[in-house]
């Protein structure tokens, strides 16, 4: 058993990342196990196919087609490098099968979360006989943590951290900007109206609901329009789904876009030669790719539909020769540690999850200035917007509190409308 601590931003994933594919070229690792926060497990299929290896992600789906295909034989599980959601192992029907397959190496990933039933499957995982190897992954101490340190051997990379810090000279600081804008009449009307179908839909459809209006109206449209052709969706709820949708298509106009153009010319137009883009879903990437092309600027995208050698190809291109890079979440694991400017178009549900996109950009040893920009609506129309950017401005990188009462926050931006205040 290892744990390896050290903050975010010093390479972590890339040293886990590599240790396994290299261990699993020379044979000497078969089955792996990659536990990891939902938001953070596809960053593992990223980095470990940008070194040549193929992990499964494992998912409801994934997961019931590997028990046809084993007969529930967990022996018979094919060997190769799984990634998974830890909330998603530690279910009780699931706990099971993990606890029973031949692991050779576990890895987990953000291990000062562990607590509860997290903490009892890693506990379990690592009690088995015979035992797999266990990784755990840290940025810090914690109690989740403190179950294994007397049983594991420890890599404390803080003090050499600090010290590599202090003696190589200042670093340059990230100044956050917030850049306002209003949303007009008629787009508070959509976001009203959002919030009323949201009510109407189950938990986890409003959720999404209520993030893909907070990220751009081309995810609200798509995600309205595949809701209202789906044959099983009741029909209360597609009448509520199809007014929302004429209502989106009738927009004359978009703030936030209108705000980002601006923002993207402002910074062009003062030589600002490397810029990145985060944003949460494809359909808000190409909305923005589309937005730009106007400018003589050259733009990139970054998403997770790229194999390794396009992602390379892209990524080669863009720390070449500059420009706007627009990506999802398919940048975690790919220091960004160069750029001069960050502009947060939406936001990750999870602070952990906007944690880890922060360490792309604010690694270590940065001795360039950037500046990273949040656009906010003084509006507050859409309430999850203005949440997660409280957040993401409360997130401490070296904090292990990144966990959110997800249940909770549906609860609040639900009740916003009723209530009448953020």
């Amino acid at each position: 058993m290892h744990l390896l601590l050290a903050p975010v931003g010093t390479g972590k994933s890339f040293v886990m990342a590599g240790s396994i594919s290299e261990l699993a070229r020379t044979g000497r690792l078969q089955r792996v196990l990659i536990l990891a926060p939902a938001a953070l497990a596809a960053q593992w299929k990223y980095l470990l196919s940008d070194l040549g290896r193929e992990p499964v992600v494992i998912d409801g789906r994934t997961l019931r087609l590997l028990r046809e295909q084993t007969g529930g034989a967990p022996d018979k599980w094919p060997n190769g490098i799984y990634a998974m959601s830890i909330d998603l192992a530690k279910r009780p029907d699931v706990q099971d099968l993990v606890a029973a397959i031949p692991w050779d190496l576990v890895a987990v990933d953000e291990a000062h979360a562990l607590a509860g039933q997290r903490l009892r499957l890693v506990e379990g995982l690592a009690s088995r006989q015979p035992a797999p190897a266990v990784l755990l992954a840290t940025r810090v101490r914690s109690k989740g943590t403190e179950a294994f340190t007397e049983r594991a051997v420890l890599f404390d990379w803080s003090e050499a951290v600090a010290k590599f810090r202090s003696g190589a000279g200042a670093e340059a600081p990230l100044v956050r900007s917030i850049r306002s804008y209003r949303r007009s009449d008629e787009e508070i009307a959509v976001a009203l109206q959002v919030l009323s179908a949201a009510r109407e839909l189950g938990q986890m459809r409003a959720m999404v609901l209520l993030q893909r209006a907070a990220s751009s109206i081309s995810s609200l449209e798509d995600s309205l329009v595949r809701w209202v052709e789906d044959p099983d969706q009741p029909r209360d709820h597609r009448g509520a789904l199809e007014g929302l949708l004429q209502q989106v298509e009738q927009l004359r106009g978009d703030s936030r876009l209108e705000c980002f153009n601006a923002l993207v010319e402002e910074l062009v137009g003062n030589g600002v030669g490397y810029v990145v883009v985060f944003c949460e879903y494809r359909t808000t990437q190409e909305y923005l790719a589309a937005a730009v092309e106007r400018l003589d600027f050259p733009d990139y995208q970054l998403h997770g539909g790229m194999d390794a050698a396009r992602r390379s190809e892209v990524l080669d291109t863009f720390i070449t020769e500059g420009g706007l890079l627009i990506t999802t979440s398919a940048s975690e694991g790919v220091s960004l540690n160069f750029v001069e400017a960050v502009i947060h178009y939406d936001l990750p549900l999870s602070p952990a999850a906007f944690a880890q996109r922060e360490g792309r950009y604010h690694r270590y040893g940065r001795r360039q200035p950037c500046t990273v920009y949040f656009l906010d609506d003084e509006t507050r129309a859409l309430p999850l917007e203005g949440l997660l950017l409280r957040m993401a401005q409360k997130v401490n990188l070296v904090s292990d509190d990144l966990d959110v009462d997800m249940d909770g926050l549906i609860r609040r931006v639900l009740d916003y409308g009723r209530e009448g205040k953020p």
